[in-house]
């Protein structure tokens, strides 16, 4: 989950860049929070590295370290031409998906 208070301290609590960079995760990752699964079935881990990639640096912008951090152990993984932990898959695709949830409550209010 996004640290809303560092997330906003760190936009300098300017409204609208906070709601264009929430808008861009929804855009970007909102749709199909099942994607990174689909890339792992189809073992393709160049574009699981560059989406785990993405999500780390996503994540670690909206001061959701815990979750950076994990996108970043799947990143190391597939880095390696190996397939992530399942479980790290599984909890990653939990989290984008409660990320998702928690962004469309700030949006909304």
């Amino acid at each position: 989950m996004l640290n809303e208070e560092a997330f906003r301290t760190k936009m300098r609590n300017n409204t609208a860049i906070i709601n264009k960079i929430l808008g861009i995760f929804i855009t970007k990752y909102g749709d199909d929070v099942q994607e990174l699964q689909t890339l792992v079935n189809n073992g393709d881990m160049e574009k699981v590295y560059h989406f785990a990639h993405s999500l780390k640096g996503v994540f670690a912008n909206l001061c959701a370290d815990e979750e950076a951090e994990l996108a970043g152990k799947i990143e190391q993984q597939s880095k390696q031409g190996d397939t992530p932990d399942p479980d790290l898959i599984t909890e990653m695709i939990d989290r984008i998906s409660k990320t998702n949830a928690q962004i469309h409550n700030i949006l909304s209010n």
